[in-house]
């Protein structure tokens, strides 16, 4: 299995880690949504991201960025 984690990190792309960092490509554009709530719910948050990026005439294109805010104990107030 393929897995991309993005995080900021303060270290050279070279070989001597066990794994790659890379810089993403800048984008044009995104459609973008904030989901608030545990994450069993944010089935919820994408399925409405999805209806607005159709119902306004757009596609996806290439892999989805996630940005995690806030990330306390609490689980319900994410």
């Amino acid at each position: 299995m393929l897995v991309h984690a993005t995080l900021p990190v303060d270290a050279d792309p070279g070989n001597d880690h066990d794994l790659s960092i890379v810089d993403l490509p800048e984008i044009q554009q995104a459609a973008t949504i904030v989901h608030r709530g545990p994450m069993d719910d944010v089935m919820a948050t994408i399925q409405t991201l999805a209806r607005w990026i159709d119902d306004n005439g757009y596609r996806s294109a290439g892999c989805n960025r996630e940005l995690y805010i806030e990330c306390g104990e609490d689980r319900d107030a994410w």
